[in-house]
């Protein structure tokens, strides 16, 4: 089971020939792959190629990598001023103070900062890109392998709580029928009772005329059994409407699911473990809206937690 966490870091240091290079990565959650390069002015030229080996170990989140060098020398090359370019800031400054008198002449640290006239010679003659690209894959392969410890961890906390929600729902399963049950009976015995409290008086005919006692009674009969279906029927409404037969249905069918795409190396787990989080958040929500049992209430809020510290762990996962 191969997971990786959108968090991570990664750090390869290389002694060389042409000096120290210390390259590092570090990520964090982002929806999108983001990648940012830091690197001296002379190794300008390599960001494309880093970049490129970067996102072979990365599919989503915000990376950012860095690399420093610390150039051994042992031959007198070094650091080398271009006066060419120094000739032409002061040029320039020369014409800008020609029109601005008031303005500040530069000073040494303002020229020396300035892009191009400090050149390291060492740098621009000695580094490579193959040299770069085996640094930048070596340390790449360490995030990645900090990123799949850190996923690990993740898919356990995550496993751990669908084993108690598939505990929750058998419970739920129980209990469910005997809410609905209960309902029935609630409602049934309220009717009952307040049709008793009621004083039916025989029906008169359109002539005015009392009915006969035979027609009465029959009259009565039907008027009773009317009253009667009438009470199933309201009872029977009242407890559809109570029943989450349905949404133990969906949660058991998405917690299946969730259990596919963790078994499963070849897909983004993030996006779709996300997707099926919110789907059970959803479920668990109107199972608590429906229950009139107080175990049931008690079993959807346990359900939204144990669901709420999977999207949690998910939103970790690339």
């Amino acid at each position: 089971m191969v997971a990786r966490s959108m968090t991570g870091y990664g750090e390869v240091s290389r002694l060389t020939e042409f000096g120290v290079i210390v390259a590092e990565i570090r990520s964090s959650n982002n929806r999108f792959l983001d990648i940012t390069i830091k690197l001296p002015e002379q190794l300008k030229k390599f960001e494309n190629k880093l970049r490129e080996i970067v996102s072979m170990h990365a599919s989503r989140g915000k990376i950012e990598v860095r690399l420093s060098l610390q150039p051994i020398r042992n031959d007198g090359s070094g650091l080398k001023l271009n006066k060419l370019k120094v000739d032409e800031l002061i040029d320039l400054q020369n014409e800008v103070l020609a029109s601005f008198e008031n303005l500040e002449k530069l000073g040494v640290s303002d020229v020396l900062k300035w892009p191009g006239v400090i050149q390291d010679s060492f740098l621009s003659e000695n580094i490579d890109q193959q040299k770069l690209t085996e640094i930048c894959e070596s340390v790449s392969k360490e995030f990645q392998n900090f990123t799949e410890r850190e996923g690990l961890q993740l898919i356990k906390q995550i496993i751990s709580c669908a084993d108690e929600i598939d505990t929750l729902i058998q419970k739920a399963e129980k209990i469910a029928p005997l809410a609905a049950e209960a309902m029935v009976t609630k409602i049934s015995t309220r009717l009952s009772d307040a049709l008793k409290e009621i004083n039916l008086k025989k029906p008169v005919s359109a002539m005015g005329n009392q009915p006969s006692e035979r027609s009465n009674q029959n009259g009565d009969n039907e008027f009773i059994v009317a009253i009667h279906e009438r009470i199933r029927l309201e009872a029977s409404m009242s407890a559809i409407k109570v029943d989450v037969s349905e949404e133990l249905e969906r949660i058991k069918s998405h917690m299946v699911e969730l259990r596919n795409v963790l078994s499963n190396d070849n897909v983004l787990k993030g996006k779709r473990l996300d997707f099926l989080s919110q789907e059970l958040h959803r479920e668990a929500n109107t199972l608590g809206s429906k229950s009139f049992n107080q175990d049931l209430n008690m079993i959807s809020l346990d359900l939204r937690v144990c669901i709420e510290q999977i999207r949690e762990q998910v939103q970790n996962l690339q």
